[in-house]
């Protein structure tokens, strides 16, 4: 592994990494922000991401030795290793908004609706929706994470209710933890993700040129299972209604996916495929398609209620590789499908 991994944070809130148990060698990154980050040879397994006045969580964690070159930090990855909004509180929400408990508040400044979604690895709620020059209100707790986007699903901010962490030496400033929080949504990180998604496009397309292809000579040869060959995408939302829920989410977004690649080798080791099965990665996967020449499966693929289509050569067991899409709320076994 090289002595640095690139780090690019896509997301419109600050995000800090860490190397080992925090605050050891921590550094914060800026929305947007693409840089270097020094991984030393001897030094903890661990690469942690989290937000200011957060404890290290092991859900937000990578070994350091499967670290891609350029580990991108997007909404994706942070809502597949958040925690799960507290059950009680959601309960609670009734009750709070009677009595008025409105800990966030949300100024929509653009000229575009803002829909608002709370971060859930089983599916993102849909919240509400705020319009233009409306303040929206809502009851807010310690560890929440809000996100605000226009209609069509681009980013206009990003709200992370700290939790109740005191500051301690070496780690970055906590943020004040006192209610209301006034949040404004502007179209400034939009227009700025907007160039640096333009800009990371042309940047692609200049380093997949002719000359990168013909003639230039490669230290090493990948194998057809490397990672840099996996490509995941997600290629249609939608929203679940109340008369439909899907493995037991109502108003909910939902997703279809596609993955393709030479040889997709299904293990927990895989830093790519692990993200899209389990509870806590697929709960919210309607359609999953998968295109290869061979599939080997390593581990328990558990895709509950997911309509799985595999476009494959070779299809291979190994060990405990099973493929079960039983719903999340009836699952009592472990089916193997070939």
């Amino acid at each position: 592994m090289p002595d640095d991994v690139r780090i690019r944070n896509e997301t419109p809130t600050d995000i800090w990494l860490a190397l080992g148990v925090p605050p050891a060698g921590w550094r914060m990154f800026r929305p947007l922000e693409e840089a270097d980050y020094a991984v030393p040879k001897v030094a903890s397994a661990w690469l942690y991401w989290n937000f200011p006045g957060f404890y290290a969580d092991p859900r937000r964690r990578i070994g350091k030795n499967s670290a891609p070159p350029l580990l991108t930090i997007d909404l994706a990855l942070l809502a597949r290793t958040n925690a799960p909004p507290d059950k009680e509180f959601l309960n609670e929400l009734p009750s709070l908004k009677q009595r008025g408990s409105n800990e966030l508040r949300v100024t929509n400044a653009t000229s575009q609706f803002a829909t608002v979604w709370l971060l859930d690895p089983e599916g993102n709620r849909r919240v509400g929706e705020i319009a233009p020059g409306e303040t929206w209100e809502h009851p807010s707790k310690a560890s929440l994470q809000w996100y605000f986007c226009t209609r069509s699903g681009e980013p206009l901010g990003m709200f992370v209710h700290a939790a109740p962490l005191p500051h301690q030496e070496g780690y970055p400033p906590v943020p004040e933890a006192k209610p209301p929080f006034q949040v404004k949504l502007t179209t400034d990180f939009l227009d700025a993700w907007r160039a640096y998604q333009a800009k990371k496009s042309e940047k692609d397309k200049r380093g997949l040129g002719p000359l990168k292809l013909i003639g230039d000579k490669r230290s090493s040869k990948p194998l057809p299972d490397d990672q840099i060959f996996i490509s995941a995408s997600t290629v249609g939302l939608d929203i679940t209604g109340k008369d439909e829920p899907f493995n037991g989410l109502e108003n909910r977004e939902v997703r279809d996916v596609e993955i393709a690649g030479a040889t997709l080798r299904w293990s927990s080791g895989n830093q790519i495929l692990s993200g899209y099965y389990g509870k806590n990665n697929a709960a919210d996967i309607r359609s999953l398609s998968i295109f290869c020449d061979r599939m080997e499966v390593e581990d328990n693929l558990w895709f509950p209620r997911t309509n799985v289509t595999i476009y494959a050569r070779e299809l291979v067991f190994k060990g405990i590789g099973r493929i079960d899409t039983t719903p999340s709320r009836r699952r009592a076994g472990r089916n193997r499908s070939t």
